[in-house]
């Protein structure tokens, strides 16, 4: 993956929900069709499904539904 994506990944915790959005729309955009590193970040997404911050909560169950599209076995 690359330092971006990773960056994005990152910010989809950031307190500044202006940047929170704006990371959750480049993963949504870069998992249109399947990534390399979806098996890297899938347990990091699963934890942010019990994150205290609902929009936290939100956006990682719409990246793991998008993650799910680069499974080889889907």
């Amino acid at each position: 993956m690359d330092k971006l994506t990773r960056t994005h990944l990152d910010n989809i915790h950031s307190k500044d929900k202006e940047l929170q959005n704006k990371a959750f729309f480049y993963i949504l955009n870069v998992t249109e069709k399947p990534v390399d590193w979806a098996y890297d970040v899938w347990d990091e997404m699963v934890l942010g499904l019990k994150n205290s911050d609902n929009h936290v909560r939100a956006i990682t169950t719409q990246v793991l539904c998008d993650l799910a599209n680069s499974d080889p076995m889907n």
